[in-house]
């Protein structure tokens, strides 16, 4: 799946202040144990972010029209679950073209289901 409980500790805990423990503990409850064999943290800068977002023709939802100071706390919350998780996150560079991103997480995907072959 492209969302997991991860986005919900980062953006409602962290990024509107709600308590990252909390969300956690009630995302606990709704996932009864299922973690991911493997997450990837697309990292970038809330800057860059925005200006490749600002770029593209995409319509813009509700999470485009926060201030900047929220995408800053949702991006050092990423962090911060990263770190707690290392275990499961491989963590790629996103300032990277679109085409060595995609090719960067295809290859660590690969490298994960080839674990259970």
């Amino acid at each position: 799946c492209d969302r997991y409980v991860d986005s919900s500790v980062a953006y409602q805990g962290y990024g509107r202040k709600i308590g990252a423990e909390e969300i956690s503990k009630l995302n606990q409850l709704a996932i009864n144990g299922a973690i991911p064999d493997l997450s990837i943290f697309l990292d970038i800068s809330p800057e860059l972010s925005l200006k490749r977002r600002l770029k593209s023709n995409k319509v813009k939802d509700r999470l485009d029209l926060q201030q900047k100071d929220f995408y800053e706390r949702v991006y050092q919350g990423y962090k911060k679950i990263v770190k707690i998780h290392s275990n499961r996150y491989e963590v790629i560079d996103a300032s990277k073209s679109i085409e060595t991103v995609a090719s960067l997480i295809w290859k660590r995907v690969k490298e994960e289901l080839n674990k259970r072959n």
